[in-house]
């Protein structure tokens, strides 16, 4: 079932919001936002503030935030873990990809193997499209089968980047036209890093500021 989701006035464009009405962040594409649901697992404690999915009820609530509207679904804790694999692996390919070093095989291995398991079955609805009984371990199988599709092209990976912000730990899939964006938000971490360097330029004379024309993307590519 198609859901309604409501975003809260005044937020920013790149969160998703729960049907409860939680904030997710919204990374561009779908394993990317998966990804973001939690921190890179070697980032150490200091990044344990940025752990979204703590129970099973977390990552329900994320799935019907996420972009394949999927509505509440059953989650229990073996889901959960399988999750939480599923995600770390996604990390070691995201890091890879952004530190331009070789993909490990146990990444790649968690990906694939999720990738084969029986994904979403779409259903024509009326209006518009439904899933047929869709399960957490189904929604899984579609997620790695989008990271397969990333990080199988070049062309595509090319995109996937971390925030130039300086305390930012954000990484996003960049969707603009140009394909020069820098910022996991132009107004959570852009504007905030152009007023930093004006601020430097105040005190120590002018500064580069990063500014890029399309910072403020509102056309999107196909994926």
């Amino acid at each position: 079932m198609t859901m309604l989701i409501v975003r809260p006035e005044g937020a920013l464009s790149s969160i998703l919001v729960s049907s409860a009405g939680r904030v997710w962040v919204d990374a561009g594409r779908l394993c990317v936002d998966f990804a973001m649901t939690g921190p890179w697992p070697e980032a150490g404690l200091a990044a344990a503030r940025w752990e979204g999915v703590h129970e099973p009820s977390d990552l329900a609530d994320w799935f019907t935030a996420c972009e394949l509207e999927l509505g509440q679904l059953e989650v229990g804790p073996s889901d959960l873990a399988s999750a939480l694999e599923l995600r770390a692996g996604l990390w070691g390919l995201t890091r890879a990809a952004i530190e331009g070093r070789p993909r490990s095989r146990d990444g790649v291995a968690t990906v694939n193997s999720y990738a084969r398991a029986t994904s979403l079955a779409p259903q024509l609805g009326s209006p518009g499209r439904r899933w047929s009984s869709p399960t957490a371990v189904q929604a899984l199988a579609s997620i790695a089968r989008d990271a397969v599709e990333l990080h199988g092209d070049p062309v595509q990976l090319r995109r996937l980047r971390e925030c130039a912000s300086d305390d930012c730990p954000r990484v996003f899939f960049d969707a603009s036209r140009p394909g020069t964006r820098r910022w996991c938000d132009p107004v959570r971490c852009g504007d905030r890093q152009r007023a930093r360097a004006y601020r430097r330029s105040r005190t120590h004379g002018p500064a580069r500021t990063d500014h890029q024309p399309n910072d403020h993307p509102d056309k999107e590519v196909a994926r």
